[in-house]
Formats: C-alpha cells, structure tokens, sequence
C-alpha cells in the first residue's frame, strides 16, 4: 500500500522529506536533505555619506588685569579686652529605666541640680514611652520633657527657684522622683 505524507521525518543525521513527491512504503527512495541550517549573508554595508568638516576657530587669550595697589590695613589695638563666654554648667543626668512594677523608674530617684541647670533625660527603658514632669509641692507645673520614645534623650533646664520639686510621668502616675534644686 502506498500513501503520501506531508510531514518531514527525521532520521538519523538526514531529514527525510515526504509529500513532496517521495512514496512511503516502496517507490522512489526518500530524498535526504542536510540537517544544517542554511547559510545567510549579510546584507551590503551602506556607505556613508562623508561628514563635513568645518575648521574650529582658537579662542583669543584673555588678558589678565593688573592689580591696582591698594593701601594695607593695619590692626588698630583695642582699648579694652573682649569677653570671654561663661561655659554653661555641665548637665545633670536623669535616666528613665525599665521597672515592671511601677512601669518605670526614674534614675537616680532624687536629683540635685543648681537652679537653671541643664538636665539631660534619657528614655532607657526599651519598652514604654516615658516623661519627666517637674511640679511643685503645691503642684505647679515647673517644666519637664515632652514624651521620650525607647532611646530617646531630651534637654530640659531645671526650675529657677530652688526647692524641691516632684518628678512624675504623664503616662504612669506611679512613676515618681524628687528633683531638689539649690
């Protein structure tokens, strides 16, 4: 039985092709064809057109102006010595720290500072937002910080009137010192 096929079939290293005229199954023996693909060629390079030229014209030096003399200042002596700046006292140090059972603690619990000292108070406690508040004994509000986030420090001046103030936490009430200032 004879029948024609339009497929190409593979065989070996050759492709052998059928329905184009071959007979599968006995006739006229298959056509091989080489598996390599066809070589292409590359298409002819386009010339370019020739780029003018145009000369670039050198920029003229400029001249360098002569300096004109000047007369030269002398230093006149002062009658007086300047100031000189007073330092600023060093800033106490009031640390928040970690208490479980009051929320908070401040540290140390009693601070003494000079009257409008720097105080530098740090939130060390790694879990709750914490404040310093100053009031006091009659509980005026006498100063303090804003809100501290976990490590974060804050630089409030002390009361200018000396006595002894409250230290609290808007946050938790049960946080409490004494800042004694003379």
């Amino acid at each position: 039985m004879r029948t024609k096929l339009g497929a190409a079939v593979l065989v070996g290293a050759s492709l052998l092709l059928s329905g184009c005229g071959a007979v599968v199954g006995g006739g006229s023996p298959p056509i091989s064809v080489p598996t390599s693909a066809p070589q292409t060629m590359a298409p002819p390079p386009i010339p370019s057109a020739p780029v003018p030229t145009t000369p670039t014209p050198t920029p003229e030096p400029t001249p360098t102006p002569e300096p004109t003399p000047s007369a030269t200042p002398t230093a006149t002596p002062s009658a007086s010595p300047s100031p000189t700046a007073t330092p600023s006292p060093q800033a106490a140090v009031l640390s928040i720290v970690n208490d479980t059972v009051k929320d908070g603690a401040y540290d140390p619990a009693t601070l003494t500072v000079a009257a409008g000292q720097p105080i530098q108070v740090t939130n060390n406690d790694p879990f709750l937002q914490h404040d310093a508040k100053f009031r006091t004994a009659g509980g005026a509000d006498a100063g303090g910080t804003a809100i501290l986030q976990p490590g974060v420090t804050e630089t409030v001046e002390a009361p200018a009137t000396a006595g002894s103030y409250e230290v609290f936490c808007t946050l938790h009430r049960r946080m409490a010192g004494t800042l004694v200032v003379q």
